[in-house]
């Protein structure tokens, strides 16, 4: 199968302002995923279309310099005749994913991606919360309004579309907020801040089955201005909680259809090991970069090996550090 990946972080025209830790986060599952899918069609054409700058992230495989006169559909679109499929990497924020995939789905494009449609009413977390009809316990209050939460309890704002942690700041009450609302765009809405540790649960999409690779702790930091960012993450430190994760999962994604492939999904786990999911990322996550090494084996098995057996149980735990920022 010869596939052509795309990630929007590092195909985009070079933009001094875009975050480090974004860059390198982009780098490391780029990385990853091409070793993979190289190491699992040998004898397939892998290519990566990118900006110059970053045309030697690989050199097993075959690159494409971003054309800037063409939209990234219409560039896609002039190599079909060495791909078989596509998958696309770019982050939720103005719809980005959503656009792209919706774009190559009109032109007739395979895509190792989830549906336009799942990405859609993912990637806006109000209208994803507004999606669930079940699980009343596990969800969290989500409000447009700061206002409206008790005003001693420590609240987060998030971007309704934000890329990760990026423009998520977490205020003590909502004088805190008040007094800082500079940081807050009308992008922003708001919860209640829950104690706990932040879990990422990777999740392969089959026919129709939904299978847990790894279930991770998520470590995020605080670095300036109560700005959050992905520190490091230990691969499968909480696998041992299958069954309970298990459970959430099946009962969340019984609210949606047109998940495929790789994707993940966020929760809370608290000091009373009650659940609290937060939400889903509609595309390969950054966790993807220690699932190898963790697992023992390359996780496209999962995906297109149709008599392939794994326990998650038999998985190691792995640390990578994500940002080296002090």
């Amino acid at each position: 199968m010869d596939i052509l990946v795309y990630e929007q972080i590092l195909g985009e025209e070079y933009n001094k302002n875009t975050p480090e830790n974004l860059i390198t986060e982009a780098k490391l599952i780029v990385s990853s995923l091409i070793n993979d899918l190289d190491d699992y069609f040998p004898n397939s054409n892998i290519s990566f279309l990118t900006n110059k700058k970053y045309k030697n992230i690989s050199k097993n495989i075959t690159t494409y310099t971003r054309d800037y006169k063409k939209n990234v559909v219409d560039n896609i679109i002039m190599y079909k005749k060495t791909f078989d499929n596509v998958i696309v990497l770019a982050p939720e924020q103005n719809r980005n994913l959503y656009k792209i995939i919706r774009a190559l789905e009109k032109r007739n494009i395979k895509l190792l991606n989830c549906t336009s449609r799942f990405i859609n009413v993912t990637t806006n977390k109000i209208l994803f919360y507004k999606n669930i009809k079940n699980l009343p316990s596990s969800k969290i209050n989500t409000y447009l309004d700061f206002d409206v939460i008790n005003s001693t309890l420590p609240i987060i704002a998030k971007k309704i579309d934000g890329i990760g942690a990026e423009e998520s700041y977490i205020f003590k009450n909502r004088n805190d907020i008040c007094a800082n609302s500079h940081l807050l765009s009308t992008s922003h809405f708001f919860q209640e801040y829950i104690a706990g540790v932040i879990i990422g649960i990777n999740v392969i999409s089959k026919n129709n089955k939904l299978y847990i690779v790894s279930i991770n702790e998520q470590i995020y930091k605080i670095f300036s201005k109560r700005c959050i960012k992905l520190d490091r993450i230990h691969i499968g430190k909480y696998n041992y909680l299958y069954r309970k994760f298990k459970k959430l999962v099946d009962d969340l994604m019984e609210n949606f259809v047109g998940y495929n492939g790789f994707f993940g999904i966020d929760a809370i786990l608290t000091k009373n090991n009650k659940i609290l999911f937060l939400e889903i990322n509609p595309r390969l996550t950054t966790s993807y970069v220690g699932l190898n090494e963790s697992l023992g084996f390359n996780p496209l098995n999962i995906l297109y090996n149709e008599k392939f057996k794994f326990s998650i149980n038999n998985n190691s735990h792995v640390s990578i550090i994500i940002n080296d920022e002090k």
